[in-house]
């Protein structure tokens, strides 16, 4: 990092090197002040402080910072913005430099440079939303590259957990939970709860037809509701009918035997 002596020319020509070409996406690929701070907290410290030494010393202000001032505002910042990259602080300066934060100062210190601090949060949170999307995009394309293969398995699963009881379900979504580094692990979990989430919202929609044909209730359900919940109501308790007559013993509908221990939704 920069551990050349302050106000060196060898200290002025690192830094300037360091600037040039930085852009906030570059600077959010470097090490994290956490990270580095963590490996070598006084070496992190000190070059934070020339940092900051060398973007005070291009203003001609009657009060600049002193270097008690740096030590400490060096231990701050690592502290409040532990999560930031050390090209940040490069970029930051830089631009400070250049007036895009402010200019005409009467004075260079802790307060200046907070200000600088939360001038870039701004234009920092920008470029993390925009890389956030951009690999979103990136992760959606290399799904739809795999083709429709994946949506039918995805299909086929569930088609898989519509045949488990809730109990076997909210039992896989404990196991899964439980072991979050297991294949699809958070899929599955996702899957299930959907599952469970549309039989809550056939048996309220159960409730409601109920109320209705006994002429009890002012609830009100299209036909067609009507239809799709009958169609949907009659297949679940053929599907429940089904796995109550499987013997003990036999393969359950977790492709288990009942003996064994349940091992989330196998299929």
């Amino acid at each position: 990092m920069l551990s050349a002596e302050r106000g060196s020319t060898e200290l002025a020509l690192a830094i300037t090197d360091r600037q040039r070409g930085l852009t906030p996406a570059k600077a959010l690929a470097s090490p994290q002040l956490s990270v580095l701070n963590r490996l070598a907290p006084g070496d992190t410290a000190e070059a934070l402080g020339n940092l900051l030494i060398f973007a005070a010393h291009q203003f001609n202000v009657p009060r600049n910072i002193t270097d008690v001032q740096v030590a400490l505002l060096s231990e701050d910042l690592l502290e409040r913005y532990w999560h930031w990259r050390f090209d940040e602080f490069v970029y930051l300066c830089r631009e400070a430099i250049a007036g895009r934060w402010g200019c005409n100062y009467s004075t260079i210190d802790a307060n200046t440079v907070h200000t600088w601090c939360r001038a870039y949060a701004e234009v920092r949170d920008a470029v993390v939303e925009q890389v956030a999307a951009e690999e979103h995009k990136a992760r959606r394309l290399a799904e739809q590259a795999q083709g429709p293969a994946r949506a039918a398995d995805e299909q086929a699963y569930i088609r898989h957990l519509e045949t488990l009881t809730d109990a076997q379900l909210q039992a896989g979504i404990a196991w899964y939970e439980a072991r979050p580094m297991e294949p699809h692990a958070a899929l599955r979990i996702e899957l299930a709860t959907s599952v469970l989430v549309n039989r809550a919202k056939l048996e309220l929609l159960r409730r409601v037809l109920v109320v209705n044909e006994s002429g009890t209730g002012a609830v009100e359900a299209s036909e067609e509701e009507y239809k799709r919940f009958r169609a949907g109501w009659v297949a679940q308790r053929e599907r429940e009918r089904a796995e109550q007559e499987v013997p003990y013993g036999q393969p359950n509908a977790l492709g288990q035997n009942e003996a064994a221990a349940d091992n989330g939704f196998a299929s």
